[in-house]
């Protein structure tokens, strides 16, 4: 499984306010969390070993939706947070008012952008992928006042 899939794992089981600290945690280090420290600072429960043929399908949507990101980011950012074809940075576009990582910002960009696919689905053993659902199920009924 690679690394973006571990996370995508992990940032899926967030709510909105612990995914922000999250990334503003990042922020400050300077690099993203690993899916391990992401699991460990929240207090996640342990999924278990996820087989390929559960993770794959997944796997490359998730991929797909990085490499979407990063390629709108690249347009937008080129000179400033990318070279250019030349090889170079603009010394215009130098002193913008970029993010200092581009790809933890493409990287929390595209956390936001799994979060809210609601035809991805993250199967494990435990869950059979209906880990997400039932968190939505408690989440609507806990709005609703069911929980009193």
């Amino acid at each position: 499984m690679r690394e973006i899939t571990a996370r995508a794992y992990q940032v899926t089981r967030l709510d909105d306010a612990q995914v922000n600290i999250l990334h503003e945690r990042e922020r400050l280090l300077g690099y993203p969390g690993t899916p391990s420290m992401i699991k460990k600072k929240f207090g996640l429960s342990d999924i278990g070993e996820v087989p390929g043929d559960l993770y794959e399908k997944p796997e490359s949507q998730i991929t797909a939706i990085y490499e979407k990101t990063l390629a709108a980011y690249k347009i937008n950012h080129t000179g400033c947070c990318f070279k250019n074809s030349d090889g170079r940075y603009d010394d215009k576009k130098l002193m913008s008012n970029c993010k200092s990582n581009a790809y933890m910002a493409v990287l929390h960009q595209t956390d936001w952008l799994i979060r809210d696919d609601m035809n991805l689905v993250l199967p494990t053993p435990s869950s059979g992928g209906k880990a997400r659902e039932k968190m939505k199920d408690v989440l609507k009924e806990y709005a609703k006042g069911g929980d009193e």
